[in-house]
């Protein structure tokens, strides 16, 4: 998502069935509670009043113990630069937002929304926060484990066009032991003619990223520490001199020794696909060994597509996507069990839901949808399940509502579907603009 600026800029850069198979085997995310835990809601308010676009903040809602919202305010609220994107370390206490030029990081334990940093006059430095920079329109991320147990988080910068120092690119920034930020990323992933990144998933060693402009999915080898394929040299901190390279030994003159036949850069492999945004990595049963999926929400096309992966994890040519919906989609969400994909339809106001078969394939022609409010602008979502007061194993699906300055929390069906009304609503906060969620678990 490009920085969601007034809605109609927003909306000019956007764009039921009951299955019975068994369901597939992709994990419950951090967004699945056990009896007794204590849940709060964290939410990106991408503007207030005063600042509009230039102001916003990051607020948290508590739910009750039957996954209500409690009635009131939020209890915290930090502000922030135009918030547009968060989500939660899976081990720690650690939430991370997206603001207009720079990674946040806060310490949520218990609920709370505090500044990762030790100490009021750190300001925004590590760890509290990675270096700003300007022009680099932060969209997606996302944090992982590296196979030696290194965390990472990964951020996709759609960067400015035209500007060599600020080109589009997915950053990994190594986080520290208390899952703190460094000033600056490490390394980065893109290619030599990349314009513009809108989405990521990582399979086990691959990162696949969506390039909107050159309307293409490209793959990447994410290294066994976690870092992508381009080391970045460490910007010299303001006030300080360039430090002076070394002077290079004279070389051998030619014609005593052969030049070395230049071996040209490998190309990372790349699929067409009709303008893509965000993505989501799903997994199937398919006669009874796993199968990969890449999930995709296209705005030109206006709908999404689902790409099976082969064994080497290439993208296989054939395809499936949803009926035409006309719904510019802002966001998308799996099911847990892989029933169901769901999508913010942005202008529409409402949540698209499409069925998947057992191979993990949209089903054609077939979708279920909630209530259309066309004020409402549905951005970001998250997925809960939790176990009432009476015992009661429950799934809602919340959701970001811009335009109603709120979010709502829709029921999930014993199908898969969602419920066509909310069941319940944070109050709404004047000129905030919510853009996205995140759900904390506190067991």
């Amino acid at each position: 998502m490009l920085v969601r600026f007034p809605m109609v800029l927003a909306l000019i850069l956007l764009v039921s069935g009951c299955l019975t198979h068994d369901p597939l085997s992709i994990p419950p995310g951090p967004e699945t509670a056990p009896p007794g835990a204590n849940l709060y809601v964290y939410v990106a308010e991408s503007r207030d009043e005063n600042l509009q676009n230039f102001g916003g903040a990051i607020s948290v809602y508590p739910l009750g113990p039957n996954g209500e919202f409690v009635e009131g305010p939020a209890t915290a609220s930090v502000p922030a630069t135009n918030p547009r994107r968060l989500t939660t370390h899976p081990e720690l206490d650690v939430l991370y937002a997206l603001t207009r030029n720079q990674v946040r990081a806060f310490d949520i334990s218990g609920g709370g929304l505090r500044s990762l940093c030790l100490t009021p006059d750190t300001g925004l430095r590590p760890p509290c926060a990675t270096a700003a920079r300007p022009g680099s329109n932060p969209t997606d991320l996302t944090v992982r484990q590296s196979d030696t147990g290194e965390w990472l988080l990964y951020v996709v910068e759609g960067g400015t066009s035209g500007d060599g120092a600020l080109s589009t690119r997915v950053s990994a920034f190594p986080l520290d032991e208390r899952g703190g930020l460094p000033e600056f990323a490490a390394t980065v992933a893109r290619n030599a003619d990349s314009q513009l990144f809108r989405g990521m998933a990582f399979s086990e060693i691959h990162l696949f990223a969506t390039d909107s402009t050159l309307q293409r999915i490209d793959r990447f080898e994410v290294l066994p520490d976690g870092n992508l394929p381009l080391i970045i040299p460490t910007p010299t901190p303001a006030g300080q001199q360039t430090p002076t390279p070394t002077a290079e030994p004279t070389p051998t003159p030619p014609d005593q020794t052969p030049a070395p036949t230049a071996e040209p850069t490998p190309t990372p492999p790349q699929w067409s696909v009709p303008r893509p945004q965000r993505i989501r990595l799903g997994q199937a049963i398919e006669e009874g060994l796993p199968r990969q999926l890449l999930y995709m929400i296209s705005q030109s096309a206006q709908r999404v597509f689902s790409y099976p992966l082969n064994a080497e994890m290439d993208i296989e040519p054939e395809s499936a996507d949803s009926p035409r919906t006309d719904g510019l989609y802002e966001d998308i969400l799996l099911d847990p069990q892989n029933r169901y994909v769901h999508a913010t339809a942005f202008q529409m106001g409402r949540i698209d839901s499409f069925p998947l078969q057992e191979d993990g394939m949209i089903l054609p022609e077939t979708f279920s949808e909630t209530l259309d409010n066309p004020a409402s602008y549905p951005g970001g979502m998250a997925w809960l399940t939790f176990t009432d007061a009476e015992g009661t194993v429950q799934s809602r699906v919340f959701v970001a509502q811009g335009g109603l300055n709120r979010v709502d929390a829709f029921t999930v069906a014993d199908d898969g579907s969602l419920v066509a009304e909310p069941a319940t609503s944070s109050q709404p906060k004047d000129f905030s603009f919510p853009t996205d969620i995140a759900i904390f678990v506190d067991d």
